[in-house]
């Protein structure tokens, strides 16, 4: 598999922001934790997507939950440092906001959660930080404060020192562009 860059563009054109992603190789833990990349950016041998089962179908996180199961089978990647895909952004509804996106990705936990034993106690514990993290601002979305707290609260226990969850945990007093664009400054100084 190889992907490449790409710009995520509003309605008019004006870029908002880049993908960061640039992993190589073998990427099984890293796909474990975070998306290596969305599906308009990847060209995948036919091949590997056969021997993984194909897309399942669940409500969202399709690309991430076939490209684990592609990785835990051993194939790797390579990455094409040029920015050839634009994801045009638009208002309204979309296929990873709204409630559904809640059993998408729970589903996908689960699939994680079939891999654990590749993985060090440390390691499990991110998987379960990162997904805490996303269930957090996907409640937040909805404006349901009280499950965001609880999986915010999960998060904490299990990465207490990790600095995302206090930039996360923003959203709760200013809008999740604001805490997207803190999060884009941070990584960019890294």
């Amino acid at each position: 598999m190889v992907y490449c860059r790409n710009r995520y563009l509003d309605v008019e054109g004006n870029v908002l922001r880049y993908s960061v992603g640039n992993v190589r190789g073998d990427v099984f833990k890293y796909q474990m934790v975070r998306n290596v990349s969305i599906t308009s950016t990847l060209m995948i041998k036919k091949e590997a997507i056969e021997k993984a089962g194909w897309f399942h179908d669940i409500p969202c996180c399709q690309e991430g939950d076939l490209l684990l199961r592609i990785f835990a089978l051993g194939y790797g990647v390579d990455f094409v440092d040029e920015f050839l895909t634009n994801v045009y952004l638009h208002p309204g509804e979309h296929i990873t906001t709204g409630p559904k996106v809640i059993q998408g990705r729970l589903s996908f936990f689960e699939t994680k959660k079939k891999y654990f034993d590749r993985l060090t106690p440390s390691e499990q514990k991110k998987v379960e930080h990162a997904h805490s993290l996303s269930m957090f601002r996907e409640y937040i979305l909805l404006k349901d404060k009280k499950t965001a707290w609880n999986y915010f609260e999960k998060a904490v226990k299990t990465q207490p020192f990790d600095l995302l969850n206090y930039i996360e945990v923003l959203s709760f007093v200013i809008p999740m562009s604001s805490v997207i664009s803190i999060k884009s400054a941070l990584h960019k100084l890294k």
